[in-house]
Parts: structure tokens; sequence; C-alpha cells
């Protein structure tokens, strides 16, 4: 009696379980409505509570409602869960696989056998091995995640969703050699209580994972959004001194320092408009953005200035260097109201060596040195220790594939 009384209550409990992060993804949903993975998520809570309300009122609805309905209610909220996880990561939901299996519960008690109690254990066996491939999928997209994208609790994910394949994989045999008591009126087993109990503590887990994942992307969105310049995709000045100052305190490596200003950048703006003006912008920032690499930093610290780090190099290479960044930015052309137009951009260099490993010595130098190269001609770089002016005027220009990680 008493196992007869825990178990309704148990799956009546697991529904109220669903009902609650129905709600939560449901508020979710308000701020983010065209958010697809919400809506498979929101399903997967909705669908299965539906159906364990359909089996606790088993004795006052029809066997084809509670049994089969139920379960199918159970299949869909096991598929859009793994549905939701795939969307979450950018991927297409292929939808034909998971109706395939829901609505093949359908015919396949029926086709194998028609004594109720055989037309049961297929049922089962049906949907322990559904389950168990669905979770193992949802944690096979845990496991790859997104492209470019770390979430440290894709991990738990997988842990958690793997865990529950296992769980149903290995649940198999039970319906076999210990069949549920079908006679009355909830079906009584002695491990259905403890698969109903797994299944309330996996629902948990897998609620929680999901809004900490949801949690961990929108952080690193708005760290993203806060490092970034929003307009040329570059590290923003705050970031590009951190990351410069950080591999300065962190390592003992040489390093230089290139601080360009695009010429007469205001002359461009009063004659073509800032819109193309954000064009030329955009333009520079994209050549600058082929030389990045993992020793390279690339950040726009204001206005029409940026800089770029290069680690672990310095001399004459960093100087020829400069020179073909100011030839290849000389034949840039940006569309413009009459025509295309070109610009030109002025390079200060300077280096650990000779400025110290402070970030700020650094750019006081390289600063110093634009300056100078700008009051003696523009379309040029100068090194802050050099006696001479070094001109832009290299044989060939630089080739944007190669990344300096070499």
């Amino acid at each position: 009696m008493e196992l007869i009384l825990s178990v309704p209550a148990t799956l009546l409990c697991l529904s109220l379980v669903y009902v609650f992060f129905l709600i939560v993804i449901s508020c979710a949903l308000q701020t983010s409505p065209g958010a697809t993975h919400l809506k498979f998520w929101a399903l997967s809570f909705w669908s299965p509570a539906l159906g364990g309300i359909l089996i606790v009122l088993r004795p006052y609805f029809p066997l084809w409602m509670s049994d089969y309905l139920g379960c199918l209610l159970f299949l869909t909220g096991l598929a859009c869960a793994w549905l939701g996880t795939r969307t979450f990561f950018g991927r297409p939901a292929p939808v034909l696989f998971p109706l395939l299996v829901i609505f093949g519960l359908l015919p396949t008690g029926i086709v194998l056998d028609t004594s109720f109690e055989r037309m049961a254990l297929v049922r089962q066996l049906y949907i322990f091995s559904a389950a168990g491939v669905f979770f193992a999928l949802a944690a096979a997209e845990c496991g790859r995640g997104k492209k470019g994208e770390r979430l440290p609790s894709a991990w738990a994910g997988v842990l958690v969703f793997g865990s529950f394949s296992l769980v149903h994989f290995g649940a198999l045999p039970f319906p076999v050699f210990d069949p549920i008591d079908l006679t009355t009126s909830m079906p009584i087993s002695r491990w259905l209580f403890v698969m109903v109990v797994l299944s309330l503590l996996h629902t948990v887990a897998v609620a929680f994972v999901c809004l900490v994942l949801a949690k961990e992307r929108v952080e690193i969105r708005v760290q993203h959004l806060a490092n970034t310049d929003a307009l040329t995709g570059l590290w923003n000045r705050r970031a590009f001194v951190d990351l410069v100052q950080s591999h300065l305190q962190t390592t003992d490596a040489a390093g230089t320092l290139m601080v360009f200003d695009l010429d007469r950048f205001k002359r461009i703006n009063d004659r073509h408009g800032h819109l193309v003006g954000d064009r030329v912008l955009q333009a520079f920032a994209g050549f600058l953005l082929a030389l990045e690499g993992p020793r390279v930093i690339c950040g726009r610290i204001g206005g029409e200035e940026f800089a770029v780090y290069v680690m672990g190099r310095q001399g004459p290479d960093m100087d020829r260097l400069a020179r073909k960044v100011c030839l290849g930015v000389s034949i840039l052309k940006v569309p413009g109201k009459d025509g295309r137009i070109f610009f030109t951009t002025s390079v200060g260099l300077s280096d650990t060596s000779t400025s110290g490993r402070v970030f700020d010595s650094l750019y006081d130098a390289a600063d110093h040195a634009l300056y100078l190269a700008k009051r003696r001609g523009r379309n040029r770089s100068h090194r802050r220790d050099a006696d001479a002016l070094l001109v832009a005027a290299p044989p060939r220009i630089i080739d944007a594939g190669a990344r300096l990680s070499a």
C-alpha cells in the first residue's frame, strides 16, 4: 500500500517540478521570443508534465489516453530536450528523426503481439531505449559545444545527460525479469519507484544545467561586448591595455608596440560624411585583423588611433612590417560619395628593449614616434630610437595571410 501511494505521489511531484521549470523558461521566452532552444526546452517540460498527470489519473481515463498518450508525451519531452540542447549550441533541429521515434511507439506493441501484457512490456522497453538514445544525443551535443565558445558547465551537461542515458539502458532488463503489475489502478513494481525518483532528481539537475549554460553564455557575450569595439570588432582600449600589460608582467619575452593613426581622418569625415569615415575605420581594422594571431594583439584605442602589440619580435623585422602596413593601407579603396577614396596611416614603434616592460612607457614612446612620423610627412613609420626616418616604400605589399604566428 505504501508503494502504491508513493508512486503516484512522486509522479505528481515530478509533474509539479516540470510545471515550475516550464514557468521559468516561459518567463525567459518573454525576453527572447525568437530563441528556438527555449521553445524546445519549454516543450520538454510541458509534455512530460501532462504525461505524468495522465498516468497519475490512470483510473479515470481510457487506457489509450493514460498509457499510450502519456508515454507519447514523455517521449516528446525527451526529444525536445535533445533538440533544445542541439539548437542551443547553434545546430539545426532534425525534426523527422524524433517524430519517427515518438510515433514509432504506437504500432510497436500491436505488431509484435496482441496480448495486453506483452504490449505493455514492449512499450516499456521501447521507451527506455528511446530515452537512452535521446539522453546520449543530448550529452554528445554538450560535449561538442559551439565553435569558438567555451562554456564550463557544458561538461556538467555531458555528465547529467550521459548518466541518465546509462540509467535507462541499464534498466532495460527490469521490465523483463520483474514485470510491472498492471492489474491495479496504478502500475506497481519494486524498481518503478526508484526510476520515478531518479527522474525527479534528473529533471532538477537538467533544468539547472540548462539555466547555468544560458547564464554563462550571457556572461561571455556581455564580457565580449565590454571588451570589443563595436564598430571594428577589435579589442577596445581597456581590453587591449589589459592584455598587453598581462603579457609584459607574466613573461620576459621581448615585444613591440605599434601605434597607428589614420592621416587626415577629420578631412575624410568632413568631406565624405561620418558613414564613409566608419567604412574607412572598418577597412583599416580588417587589414589589422589579417595580422592577428596567437602572438599578435590588435586594438582600437580611440577615434582613428589603433595599436598592435607583437610578442617576441622587435628590431628591423618590425620596422619592415610597419612599412609594409603603410604601403598596404595606402592602396585600400573605400566606397565614397564621389567614387572610391584612398587613405593612409602613420605608425610609431617602440619595444621592450628600449622602453621597458610597463605599458605606459611603451605607449608614450610609440606615441612620440607617431608624432614624429606625422610631422615628417605622414604615410610612414618611425621608431622612438631611430636616427633616420623610415619611409614606407617597400617593393612588396604585406601578405594578409602571414599572421606572425610562426
